[in-house]
């Protein structure tokens, strides 16, 4: 294993005969080139091959959740990997409060793409998603300096109900645990 100066030692060396070293994360040609002379195998490189050298992304992903079966019904997919197991279908999300203090994520899961859960539903819950484009056009609301301020406050406002541990920077349990429950 690296020690400190990030460094194999020659007894993990000798234990680590067959491992191959994939590095990840926004890499672009620049971040490959500085890793040149790295112990590297391969790269897993998206973002940059998709949008080019120099374009602004929005650093997120897209993931499929359900695909269409042979007889047209909609079957949910998901990813079985112990270590990113997810949960197949569409999705409603919405944060739970209590007196204004969140206490959960509730994500409301169908199999289909059947009419999805509401804040109407969920009346202890917020709604976490919100259109912002509906049939190609663009929320006159979200646009230009008025957008801008709008989402600035909303963000300044929805922190505010967030658990103070949910603040700390540091590598601990989720500030909110994550339900998931089916439409």
């Amino acid at each position: 294993m690296p020690g400190r100066t990030g460094r194999c030692t020659s007894a993990s060396r000798a234990t680590s005969v067959g491992t191959r070293i994939t590095v990840t994360s926004d890499l672009d040609e620049y971040a490959i080139a500085a890793l040149a002379a790295s112990p590297v195998d391969s790269y897993g490189v998206g973002t940059s091959v998709v949008t080019g050298s120099g374009a602004p992304t929005a650093g997120l992903v897209f993931k499929l959740v359900a695909r269409a079966a042979a007889d047209g019904s909609w079957v949910a997919v998901a990813k079985a990997s112990a270590q990113k197991a997810s949960h197949g279908g569409r999705k409603a999300a919405f944060r739970t409060l209590d007196g204004g203090t969140a206490t959960s994520e509730l994500i409301v899961v169908s199999d289909g793409f059947e009419e999805l859960a509401t804040a109407a539903e969920h009346p202890d819950a917020r709604a976490l998603q919100v259109p912002l484009v509906v049939d190609g056009e663009p929320d006159a609301a979200a646009l230009g300096p008025q957008g801008v301020a709008a989402a600035r406050a909303h963000h300044a406002r929805v922190r505010e109900e967030l658990p103070v541990r949910a603040l700390a920077l540091s590598r601990s349990e989720p500030a909110l645990p994550t339900e998931y429950v089916e439409a």
